[in-house]
């Protein structure tokens, strides 16, 4: 029998370098032994954090600040957040990161019951965010 939790919330602030993404897989494992996540979900919901954060590192260029994740755990429904937190400068895109990125949002979407993309004034995708229900 296992009980599950009210809604709990997690950030997660890593520098915005690809040896950092595993953590973000690794909270999201943890995540799902606090609730009954059947394991393709979480296999799901793993792929789709590692390609926002991918496609986060990519786009606002690796080294060039720090990455919020944000992970909520309700009932029925994990949400998750990406937001950069850049330390200098714009953000880092050239045609090969826009063709990648766009795969992994087309990823993500496939994985994912619902994809929100936000974009910052200057036009550049500032947040991702994406929920799964289980």
């Amino acid at each position: 029998m296992s009980v599950r939790a009210e809604t709990s919330e997690l950030v997660l602030k890593l520098p915005a370098r690809a040896e950092y993404l595993m953590f973000s897989r690794l909270v999201l494992t943890g995540l799902s032994r606090a609730t009954e996540i059947d394991p393709e979900t979480v296999a799901d919901l793993k792929l789709a954090v590692s390609e926002a954060c991918s496609y986060a590192i990519r786009s606002w260029g690796e080294g060039n600040g720090t990455l919020a994740v944000r992970y909520e755990l309700r009932p029925d429904e994990v949400a998750v957040e990406v937001e950069a937190e850049l330390v200098a400068g714009n953000p880092v895109l050239d045609d090969e990161s826009l063709g990648e990125g766009d795969l992994g949002l087309a990823i993500i979407t496939a994985l994912v019951d619902q994809l929100e993309v936000e974009q910052g004034p200057d036009g550049q995708v500032s947040r991702i965010s994406f929920r799964k229900t289980f």
